[in-house]
């Protein structure tokens, strides 16, 4: 009886390595698109949301691919800027997607002394605020 269990057990885990590679060439096929990627495979999009969370490798796949995507979609778009000149696509997907374009916001404050410091602030997670100059007030 054990040994059904372990023959069983390979089987789901060669199962479900067949259809994570799958998914993965279908997700770059389209885009990164997990919904399209999904349907195509007949999944719920929570069985990939497992994956991606349960299998290390499986996510550094993924972001691979968004990755490599990113750069495609955004090699397009600067043919389209060139071509069509459409810029308002062009700069919701890089304010969205690329780091270089996320929007920035900057904040002055002033100490006691009168000292005025200027800080640039990104809306990426992983970047710190980036301290500007700081200059004496009269």
């Amino acid at each position: 009886m054990a040994k059904n269990k372990t023959n069983k057990s390979n089987r789901v885990e060669r199962r479900v390595k067949k259809d994570k590679k799958e998914f993965l060439a279908i997700f770059r096929e389209h885009l990164a698109t997990v919904t399209i990627s999904c349907k195509m495979m007949k999944m719920n999009r929570s069985t990939f949301y497992d994956w991606l969370k349960n299998d290390k490798a499986f996510e550094k796949k993924v972001e691979e691919i968004r990755k490599e995507q990113n750069l495609i979609v955004e090699d397009i778009l600067k043919k389209t800027i060139i071509m069509k000149e459409y810029f308002p696509a062009v700069r919701f997907f890089l304010e969205s997607n690329h780091p270089n374009y996320k929007p920035k916001k900057e904040v002055e404050l002033t100490n006691p002394e009168g000292r005025v410091f200027k800080m640039e602030i990104t809306t990426k997670e992983n970047d710190k605020n980036k301290m500007g100059t700081d200059t004496k007030t009269k």
